[in-house]
C-alpha cells in the first residue's frame, strides 16, 4: 500500500506540474496519459485546460473499457470535487490562505529548468539517449535530494515530456506514465467545465479551511 501511494504522489506531482505548464498557456489544452502501477489496475487521465479553468478526469482501466472515477473541475479560485456514483459535487475554495501569494508558473524555457525551479531540492542529470517503442528519447533523472526517490523523463526531439517512470530509493518501480495524447489550441468539447446534469452540488466553501465564506 505504502509504494502505490509513493507511486500516485509521483504521479500526481508530476500532473500538477503539467497542470501548471497547460494553465500557463493561452490556448485551450488537452492531454490524456496512461498511469501503470505495479500490482494495480492501469489508471487513465484526461486532462482539459482554459484559461483559468481546468478539468480533470480519473478513470481505472483504459480506453473504452475504463471507468471513471472521479472528476476534478476548477473555475478560476471553484474547485468541484465529482463523485459519479454518488451524483455528488463538493464545492471548495482553493485560494491561497491570507498571507500566502498564489504560485505562478516557473518562467524558464526548457522544461528541466522548470521542474528545478518549481523543487529546488531536487537534483537533475542528463541520462543521455535511450529507445523507447521505436523512438529516440533524452531521459533525465530527477531525484529527490532527501528522500533519494526519482523520476527518469522521457524527452522528445521537441522538448516533449511522452514517459515519465517512478522509482524509489532502492529502485523499486512505483509507476510508469504515458502520454497518449496532447493538444493544444483546439476547441474543447461543449461544457467540459460545467456540472453535469443531476448532480446534488454540496457547498464546503463556508467551512472552516475550506475558503472562510469566499464567494464565487
Amino acid at each position: 500500500m505504502k509504494r502505490m501511494v509513493l507511486g500516485l504522489a509521483s504521479i500526481l506531482a508530476a500532473g500538477i506540474g503539467f497542470a501548471a505548464f497547460a494553465a500557463a498557456s493561452p490556448q485551450t489544452s488537452m492531454s490524456e496519459v496512461e498511469m501503470l502501477i505495479p500490482k494495480q489496475k492501469p489508471m487513465t487521465q484526461l486532462f482539459y485546460s482554459d484559461g483559468t479553468n481546468m478539468r480533470m478526469e480519473m478513470s481505472e482501466g483504459t480506453g473504452a473499457g475504463k471507468v471513471l472515477k472521479t472528476t476534478s473541475i476548477f473555475k478560476g479560485d471553484i474547485m468541484y470535487m465529482l463523485d459519479p456514483v454518488n451524483k455528488t459535487a463538493m464545492k471548495m475554495i482553493v485560494k491561497p490562505a491570507q498571507g500566502q501569494k498564489k504560485e505562478e508558473s516557473p518562467k524558464c524555457d526548457k522544461w528541466e529548468d522548470c521542474i528545478k525551479a518549481g523543487n529546488p531540492n531536487t537534483t537533475v542529470t542528463n541520462r543521455g539517449k535511450e529507445k523507447w517503442e521505436g523512438q529516440e528519447y533524452t531521459v533525465y533523472r530527477v531525484t529527490d535530494n532527501k528522500t533519494k526517490d526519482y523520476l527518469d523523463y522521457y524527452v522528445d526531439a521537441k522538448g516533449m515530456v511522452k514517459r515519465w517512470v517512478s522509482y524509489d530509493a532502492k529502485g523499486n518501480l512505483l509507476a510508469d506514465t504515458r502520454m497518449l495524447k496532447f493538444e493544444v489550441g483546439k476547441p474543447l468539447p461543449a461544457g467540459i467545465f460545467d456540472i453535469p446534469a443531476g448532480y446534488q452540488v454540496i457547498d464546503m466553501s463556508k467551512m472552516p479551511g475550506m475558503g472562510g465564506g469566499s464567494k464565487p
